[in-house]
């Protein structure tokens, strides 16, 4: 999701922000929004997960958060059996990169080799 870049105090934490989380160190000002999203297969729930402010996210920047959320949310007891994503040229990459090499439907679980992502 597009945001606007704009640096803004935050008088309670007593700090600024606006900076993007994943850009390398730098600070640089986010212009969007990732947001990792889990919802249920037969119930109706939605959970935010995990959000990062970015600017000019890679493919290859994309796959390691996949699979940290992806690790993070199994731990917690849930069991991720299916990967939604648009067909942007950086999720593209990181599925590509997901799938060793390989852009397919069915991909092996990177959290147990027994199952796949659907």
């Amino acid at each position: 999701m597009k945001i606007r870049e704009k640096l803004q105090y935050n008088k309670q934490q007593d700090c600024f922000v606006g900076h993007a989380d994943v850009s390398g160190g730098d600070l640089t000002l986010a212009n969007s929004l990732l947001c990792f999203l889990i919802t249920g297969l037969s119930t109706s729930y939605r959970i935010p997960v995990a959000y990062y402010f970015t600017k000019g996210l890679t493919g290859p920047h994309l796959h390691k958060l996949l699979i940290f959320v992806l690790e993070k949310v199994e731990a917690c007891g849930f069991r991720v059996v299916r990967l939604v994503s648009d067909n942007h040229r950086v999720n593209v990459n990181a599925m590509t990169l997901l799938g060793n090499g390989l852009l397919t439907y069915r991909k092996e679980h990177p959290c147990d080799r027994d199952r796949l992502l659907v």
